[in-house]
């Protein structure tokens, strides 16, 4: 009798033990059970977009594929890897389901047009504030650099009368010159439109041309064509120009970073 007591004293300890700790016997036997997670959460729960561009939704809370839908598929799709793409200005809920839960974002579409003009006008006051003036008593920001015995000027200047802006370049050595104007116009619907006077001298080469292109199709890489009004036109000075166009656009990306903005902020979408 004392043996049988003592058996299902030990018995109940061990069950006891077992309940107690369960976390032993999964380890010993190679297995570790993971809780469900109570509820699932959205990386934003809104989230503005403009017409064409995208954002990348994720799921946080839980390691399982979630189901994606958009309720305006009009405004914004969704991919099921949760990437959102803008179609067209409104508001779209984008829900993502893991079993019976949910997470919601509320995405809004904005035309890029309004961006633009606002960025725009948030450069002009910029420059208004904090630029100096120059002779014709207009407000400008500039910045310089030497690099192997060239002096590299970047500036733009708030032309207040024609409420336009104009974007200067100036490339000065001992060896050859180069100066370069770009003038953007903006439509009523926020397209903007660039427009470069270029002028290139050294002892092979003198040249005055000009170019025009829509601002949100220039890349980094692009190469433009320039119309030569005169001097030589070759291969040589299109090579130069696009090479002068390149370095002016990377100072005025700088230039702009003053006013908490990118090239692309004001109308240059493709250049990053």
């Amino acid at each position: 009798m004392k043996k049988m007591k003592k058996t299902i004293i030990t018995l109940c300890l061990a069950f006891a033990f077992i309940i107690a700790a369960p976390s032993v016997f999964q380890n010993l036997l190679g297995g570790v059970t993971v809780e469900a997670a109570s509820t699932i959460k959205m990386n934003k729960s809104t989230a503005t977009v403009y017409v064409g561009k995208s954002v990348q939704l994720k799921v946080k809370g839980t390691s399982k594929k979630a189901k994606w839908n958009s309720s305006n598929k009009k405004v914004a799709t969704v991919s099921q890897t949760g990437k959102v793409t803008a179609k067209k200005a409104g508001k779209s809920t984008i829900t993502a389901k893991v079993g019976n839960k949910t997470a919601k974002c509320v995405v809004t579409v904005k035309n890029q047009g309004s961006s633009v003009k606002t960025n725009i006008k948030k450069l002009k006051t910029y420059i208004s504030k904090n630029g100096s003036v120059n002779d014709s008593g207009n407000k400008f920001i500039k910045f310089s650099y030497s690099d192997n015995g060239a002096q590299y000027t970047f500036g733009i200047v708030y032309e207040k009368s024609k409420n336009n802006l104009k974007f200067l370049y100036f490339n000065d050595s001992d060896l050859a010159g180069s100066s370069m104007e770009m003038n953007i116009k903006t439509d009523n619907k926020g397209n903007v439109t660039a427009q470069y006077i270029l002028e290139f001298n050294d002892d092979d080469i003198y040249c005055n041309a000009k170019t025009s292109f829509k601002a949100s199709s220039y890349k980094k890489n692009s190469t433009v064509y320039f119309k030569v009004t005169s001097g030589v036109n070759n291969s040589q000075f299109q090579k130069l120009a696009n090479t002068e166009l390149r370095l002016a656009f990377a100072g005025w990306n700088i230039l702009v970073s003053e006013a908490g903005l990118k090239l692309r902020d004001i109308g240059f979408t493709s250049y990053k």
